[in-house]
């Protein structure tokens, strides 16, 4: 399966997405959309850090700090969407089962108030 992920990534027009997804996706397991929101931004920033090279040199910059959790609509359908593109790049005849997921899924979102996203979040 680790080749299967190799061959995927060196293809042209791959989807981001984590690597180790890409392996629980090909092989029909959880794929952790929390892992998958990570992978594509963050909103906060790590304190500075700061690398001394040698006694003159000093290298001092910000990194990003991991995501966590999915916590609101927006970040459920963001890493969704990009599952659906990863999921969709590998079984092409999914597509329209998962985006038709999504869209129910963007339908419960919107019917309950955001400080009841967390039950549409469990329930996917």
């Amino acid at each position: 399966p680790k080749q299967v992920v190799e061959h995927i990534l060196s293809t042209p027009g791959c989807p981001p997405f984590p690597p180790a997804q890409w392996l629980s996706l090909i092989q029909w397991k959880y794929v952790d959309l929390a892992k998958v929101l990570e992978s594509a931004h963050t909103t906060e920033l790590d304190p500075k850090q700061s690398h001394v090279i040698d006694d003159k040199v000093e290298l001092s910059f910000r990194v990003s700090k991991p995501g966590g959790s999915i916590k609101s609509a927006a970040d459920h359908n963001t890493a969704f969407t990009m599952f659906v593109k990863a999921l969709s790049f590998v079984f092409p005849q999914r597509w329209e089962e998962y985006s038709e997921y999504q869209s129910r899924l963007g339908q419960l979102f919107h019917s309950f108030e955001p400080s009841f996203h967390h039950r549409v979040i469990d329930y996917d």
